[in-house]
Protein backbone atom coordinates (compact mmCIF):
# COMPACT_ATOMS: atom_id res chain seq x y z
CA UNK A 1 0.00 0.00 0.00
CA UNK A 2 1.25 3.53 -0.71
CA UNK A 3 2.82 4.72 2.52
CA UNK A 4 2.57 8.51 2.28
CA UNK A 5 2.01 11.41 -0.09
CA UNK A 6 5.74 11.91 -0.75
CA UNK A 7 6.04 8.29 -1.89
CA UNK A 8 2.83 8.62 -3.92
CA UNK A 9 4.08 11.75 -5.72
CA UNK A 10 7.40 10.08 -6.59
CA UNK A 11 5.80 6.84 -7.75
CA UNK A 12 3.28 8.62 -9.97
CA UNK A 13 6.05 10.57 -11.67
CA UNK A 14 4.65 13.92 -10.55
CA UNK A 15 6.87 16.96 -10.08
CA UNK A 16 8.47 16.71 -6.60
CA UNK A 17 7.89 19.00 -3.62
CA UNK A 18 4.56 20.68 -4.46
CA UNK A 19 3.94 23.77 -2.33
CA UNK A 20 0.83 23.93 -0.16
CA UNK A 21 -1.64 26.40 -1.68
CA UNK A 22 -2.09 29.82 -0.12
CA UNK A 23 -5.70 30.87 -0.79
CA UNK A 24 -6.14 34.12 -2.71
CA UNK A 25 -8.87 36.62 -1.89
CA UNK A 26 -10.77 35.27 -4.91
CA UNK A 27 -10.56 31.75 -3.51
CA UNK A 28 -11.86 32.79 -0.08
CA UNK A 29 -14.72 34.63 -1.83
CA UNK A 30 -15.57 31.37 -3.63
CA UNK A 31 -15.73 29.53 -0.27
CA UNK A 32 -18.06 32.24 1.07
CA UNK A 33 -20.27 32.00 -2.04
CA UNK A 34 -20.51 28.22 -1.71
CA UNK A 35 -21.42 28.40 1.98
CA UNK A 36 -24.14 30.95 1.16
CA UNK A 37 -25.72 28.80 -1.55
CA UNK A 38 -24.86 25.16 -0.87
CA UNK A 39 -25.92 24.58 2.73
CA UNK A 40 -28.80 22.13 2.55
CA UNK A 41 -27.51 18.57 2.24
CA UNK A 42 -30.25 16.27 0.92
CA UNK A 43 -30.21 12.62 1.93
CA UNK A 44 -31.04 10.35 -0.99
CA UNK A 45 -32.96 7.08 -0.67
CA UNK A 46 -31.11 3.78 -0.78
CA UNK A 47 -30.48 2.13 -4.13
CA UNK A 48 -29.86 -1.50 -5.02
CA UNK A 49 -26.11 -1.99 -5.18
CA UNK A 50 -26.23 -3.70 -8.60
CA UNK A 51 -28.17 -0.78 -9.99
CA UNK A 52 -25.57 1.65 -8.64
CA UNK A 53 -22.72 -0.25 -10.31
CA UNK A 54 -24.64 -0.63 -13.58
CA UNK A 55 -25.32 3.11 -13.73
CA UNK A 56 -21.60 3.86 -13.58
CA UNK A 57 -20.63 1.10 -16.00
CA UNK A 58 -23.25 2.12 -18.56
CA UNK A 59 -22.31 5.79 -18.36
CA UNK A 60 -18.54 5.32 -18.70
CA UNK A 61 -18.83 2.73 -21.48
CA UNK A 62 -21.17 5.04 -23.40
CA UNK A 63 -18.73 7.94 -23.44
CA UNK A 64 -15.18 6.48 -23.28
CA UNK A 65 -13.13 3.52 -24.42
CA UNK A 66 -11.67 2.21 -21.16
CA UNK A 67 -8.55 0.06 -20.83
CA UNK A 68 -7.66 -3.00 -18.81
CA UNK A 69 -5.70 -2.16 -15.65
CA UNK A 70 -3.00 -3.86 -13.54
CA UNK A 71 -4.56 -6.01 -10.86
CA UNK A 72 -3.14 -8.12 -8.05
CA UNK A 73 -5.12 -10.45 -5.85
CA UNK A 74 -3.35 -11.46 -2.66
CA UNK A 75 -4.62 -13.67 0.14
CA UNK A 76 -2.73 -15.34 2.95
CA UNK A 77 -3.92 -17.44 5.86
CA UNK A 78 -2.61 -20.37 7.89
CA UNK A 79 -3.10 -22.84 5.06
CA UNK A 80 -2.57 -21.00 1.78
CA UNK A 81 -0.77 -18.06 0.23
CA UNK A 82 -2.38 -16.99 -3.04
CA UNK A 83 -1.15 -14.26 -5.35
CA UNK A 84 -2.55 -13.59 -8.82
CA UNK A 85 -1.35 -10.71 -10.98
CA UNK A 86 -2.31 -9.51 -14.45
CA UNK A 87 -4.54 -7.09 -16.31
CA UNK A 88 -8.25 -6.84 -15.59
CA UNK A 89 -11.34 -5.08 -16.83
CA UNK A 90 -11.67 -2.16 -14.37
CA UNK A 91 -15.28 -3.13 -13.69
CA UNK A 92 -14.06 -6.57 -12.58
CA UNK A 93 -11.95 -5.16 -9.76
CA UNK A 94 -13.26 -6.52 -6.43
CA UNK A 95 -15.44 -4.19 -4.38
CA UNK A 96 -15.36 -4.02 -0.59
CA UNK A 97 -18.34 -2.37 1.04
CA UNK A 98 -17.39 -0.31 4.08
CA UNK A 99 -19.73 0.17 7.00
CA UNK A 100 -20.36 3.61 8.51
CA UNK A 101 -19.05 5.55 5.52
CA UNK A 102 -21.17 8.16 3.72
CA UNK A 103 -22.92 7.25 0.47
CA UNK A 104 -20.44 9.51 -1.37
CA UNK A 105 -17.41 7.56 -0.10
CA UNK A 106 -15.05 5.79 -2.48
CA UNK A 107 -11.43 4.64 -2.42
CA UNK A 108 -9.21 2.81 -4.92
CA UNK A 109 -6.76 0.64 -2.98
CA UNK A 110 -3.37 0.72 -4.65
CA UNK A 111 -0.23 -1.30 -3.90
CA UNK A 112 3.32 -1.29 -5.15
CA UNK A 113 4.77 -4.24 -7.05
CA UNK A 114 8.49 -4.63 -7.82
CA UNK A 115 8.60 -7.19 -10.64
CA UNK A 116 10.07 -4.77 -13.23
CA UNK A 117 10.82 -1.89 -10.91
CA UNK A 118 8.27 -0.24 -8.61
CA UNK A 119 4.85 0.33 -10.13
CA UNK A 120 1.28 0.85 -8.98
CA UNK A 121 -1.22 -1.97 -9.19
CA UNK A 122 -4.80 -2.23 -7.93
CA UNK A 123 -6.41 -4.64 -5.49
CA UNK A 124 -9.94 -3.45 -4.87
CA UNK A 125 -12.33 -0.51 -4.73
CA UNK A 126 -14.05 0.49 -1.51
CA UNK A 127 -17.63 1.77 -1.58
CA UNK A 128 -20.09 2.39 1.27
CA UNK A 129 -22.45 -0.22 2.70
CA UNK A 130 -25.37 2.18 2.31
CA UNK A 131 -25.62 2.92 -1.43
CA UNK A 132 -27.52 5.73 -3.17
CA UNK A 133 -27.27 7.38 -6.58
CA UNK A 134 -24.34 9.36 -5.17
CA UNK A 135 -22.49 6.06 -4.76
CA UNK A 136 -22.66 5.51 -8.51
CA UNK A 137 -20.80 8.82 -8.92
CA UNK A 138 -18.18 7.67 -6.42
CA UNK A 139 -17.73 4.45 -8.40
CA UNK A 140 -17.32 6.49 -11.60
CA UNK A 141 -14.72 8.59 -9.76
CA UNK A 142 -12.66 5.54 -8.72
CA UNK A 143 -12.94 3.79 -12.10
CA UNK A 144 -11.56 6.98 -13.69
CA UNK A 145 -8.59 6.75 -11.32
CA UNK A 146 -7.91 3.19 -12.53
CA UNK A 147 -7.38 4.57 -16.03
CA UNK A 148 -4.73 7.09 -14.94
CA UNK A 149 -2.95 6.30 -11.70
CA UNK A 150 -0.73 3.45 -12.89
CA UNK A 151 0.67 5.38 -15.88
CA UNK A 152 3.75 7.11 -14.55
CA UNK A 153 4.08 10.76 -15.58
CA UNK A 154 0.63 10.97 -17.16
CA UNK A 155 -0.24 13.51 -14.45
CA UNK A 156 2.75 15.71 -13.69
CA UNK A 157 1.22 18.10 -11.16
CA UNK A 158 0.06 16.20 -8.06
CA UNK A 159 -2.64 18.82 -7.51
CA UNK A 160 -4.28 17.71 -10.80
CA UNK A 161 -4.73 14.12 -9.57
CA UNK A 162 -8.49 14.47 -8.99
CA UNK A 163 -9.43 16.65 -11.99
CA UNK A 164 -10.74 13.99 -14.39
CA UNK A 165 -12.35 11.87 -11.65
CA UNK A 166 -14.37 14.87 -10.43
CA UNK A 167 -15.14 15.96 -14.01
CA UNK A 168 -16.55 12.49 -14.73
CA UNK A 169 -18.64 12.60 -11.55
CA UNK A 170 -20.21 15.77 -12.87
CA UNK A 171 -20.77 14.33 -16.35
CA UNK A 172 -22.34 11.19 -14.91
CA UNK A 173 -24.69 13.21 -12.67
CA UNK A 174 -25.66 15.42 -15.61
CA UNK A 175 -26.36 12.50 -17.94
CA UNK A 176 -28.77 10.69 -15.64
CA UNK A 177 -32.51 10.78 -16.35
CA UNK A 178 -33.10 13.15 -13.44
CA UNK A 179 -30.00 15.12 -14.42
CA UNK A 180 -30.66 18.37 -12.56
CA UNK A 181 -31.71 16.85 -9.21
CA UNK A 182 -28.74 14.47 -8.93
CA UNK A 183 -26.35 17.13 -10.24
CA UNK A 184 -27.53 19.57 -7.58
CA UNK A 185 -27.15 16.99 -4.79
CA UNK A 186 -23.68 16.19 -6.08
CA UNK A 187 -22.78 19.90 -6.15
CA UNK A 188 -23.84 20.29 -2.52
CA UNK A 189 -21.43 17.56 -1.43
CA UNK A 190 -18.50 18.32 -3.71
CA UNK A 191 -18.58 22.11 -3.42
CA UNK A 192 -18.99 22.10 0.36
CA UNK A 193 -15.91 19.90 0.48
CA UNK A 194 -14.12 22.50 -1.69
CA UNK A 195 -15.19 25.30 0.68
CA UNK A 196 -13.88 23.33 3.67
CA UNK A 197 -10.54 22.75 1.91
CA UNK A 198 -10.19 26.46 1.13
CA UNK A 199 -11.01 27.54 4.68
CA UNK A 200 -8.63 24.94 6.17
CA UNK A 201 -5.82 26.18 3.92
CA UNK A 202 -6.62 29.76 4.95
CA UNK A 203 -6.74 28.85 8.64
CA UNK A 204 -3.31 27.20 8.66
CA UNK A 205 -1.47 29.60 6.34
CA UNK A 206 1.80 30.93 7.74
CA UNK A 207 1.93 28.39 10.56
CA UNK A 208 4.43 25.60 11.22
CA UNK A 209 2.42 22.80 9.59
CA UNK A 210 4.99 19.99 9.59
CA UNK A 211 2.64 17.60 11.38
CA UNK A 212 -0.21 18.60 9.03
CA UNK A 213 1.75 18.65 5.79
CA UNK A 214 0.12 15.53 4.29
CA UNK A 215 -3.35 16.77 5.24
CA UNK A 216 -2.75 20.20 3.70
CA UNK A 217 -1.15 18.77 0.55
CA UNK A 218 -4.20 16.56 0.07
CA UNK A 219 -6.45 19.57 0.72
CA UNK A 220 -4.48 21.57 -1.85
CA UNK A 221 -4.94 18.74 -4.34
CA UNK A 222 -8.71 18.59 -3.87
CA UNK A 223 -8.93 22.38 -3.97
CA UNK A 224 -7.07 22.83 -7.27
CA UNK A 225 -8.54 19.70 -8.87
CA UNK A 226 -12.12 20.63 -7.97
CA UNK A 227 -11.74 24.15 -9.35
CA UNK A 228 -10.34 22.86 -12.65
CA UNK A 229 -12.93 20.07 -12.92
CA UNK A 230 -15.75 22.59 -12.48
CA UNK A 231 -14.09 24.92 -14.99
CA UNK A 232 -14.16 22.06 -17.52
CA UNK A 233 -17.69 21.01 -16.66
CA UNK A 234 -19.15 24.53 -16.75
CA UNK A 235 -17.78 24.80 -20.29
CA UNK A 236 -19.45 21.47 -21.08
CA UNK A 237 -22.73 22.41 -19.37
CA UNK A 238 -23.16 25.72 -21.24
CA UNK A 239 -21.26 24.66 -24.37
CA UNK A 240 -22.45 23.58 -27.81
CA UNK A 241 -21.95 20.10 -29.27
CA UNK A 242 -18.50 20.94 -30.70
CA UNK A 243 -17.21 22.15 -27.32
CA UNK A 244 -18.59 19.03 -25.64
CA UNK A 245 -16.99 16.72 -28.20
CA UNK A 246 -13.65 18.50 -27.80
CA UNK A 247 -13.73 18.04 -24.02
CA UNK A 248 -14.62 14.34 -24.17
CA UNK A 249 -12.06 13.69 -26.92
CA UNK A 250 -9.39 15.36 -24.82
CA UNK A 251 -10.16 13.20 -21.78
CA UNK A 252 -10.03 10.10 -24.00
CA UNK A 253 -6.59 11.15 -25.28
CA UNK A 254 -5.33 11.35 -21.69
CA UNK A 255 -6.86 7.96 -20.86
CA UNK A 256 -5.13 6.51 -23.94
CA UNK A 257 -1.80 7.95 -22.79
CA UNK A 258 -1.44 10.04 -25.94
CA UNK A 259 -1.09 13.32 -24.04
CA UNK A 260 -0.40 14.32 -20.44
CA UNK A 261 -3.23 15.83 -18.44
CA UNK A 262 -1.23 19.05 -18.11
CA UNK A 263 -0.83 19.37 -21.89
CA UNK A 264 -4.55 18.77 -22.36
CA UNK A 265 -5.44 21.40 -19.74
CA UNK A 266 -3.06 23.84 -21.43
CA UNK A 267 -4.71 23.11 -24.78
CA UNK A 268 -8.09 23.92 -23.23
CA UNK A 269 -6.65 27.01 -21.48
CA UNK A 270 -7.67 25.70 -18.07
CA UNK A 271 -5.41 26.91 -15.27
CA UNK A 272 -5.58 27.21 -11.50
CA UNK A 273 -5.85 30.99 -11.86
CA UNK A 274 -8.65 31.14 -14.43
CA UNK A 275 -10.54 28.42 -12.56
CA UNK A 276 -11.11 30.92 -9.73
CA UNK A 277 -13.73 32.77 -11.78
CA UNK A 278 -16.46 33.51 -9.25
CA UNK A 279 -18.80 34.97 -11.90
CA UNK A 280 -18.73 31.72 -13.87
CA UNK A 281 -19.33 29.64 -10.73
CA UNK A 282 -22.16 31.92 -9.59
CA UNK A 283 -23.82 31.65 -13.02
CA UNK A 284 -23.62 27.85 -12.78
CA UNK A 285 -24.96 27.71 -9.22
CA UNK A 286 -27.84 30.07 -10.04
CA UNK A 287 -28.89 28.13 -13.16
Amino acid sequence: MLANITEEIELRGCNPNPQILVPSEELVDIAILINEIENNIIELPRERFRKVLKSSRDFLNSIYDLHYVPFEFYEENFFIKLQIAGDADPFRLPIKRIKDESDFYGCLREFITFDDGPKITYRHIELPKRATKLTSLSYTHEITHTQLNNMRGLIQNYFNTEVLSIFNELLHAYHTNDQESLLRVHDEHRLLELAHCILDLEMFRGTDYKEMKSYLLEGSCYCESTLKAYNMFIRYYFGNSNIRKELISGVQSVIDGDITLEDELKKLDISYENSQDIKSLRKYLNR
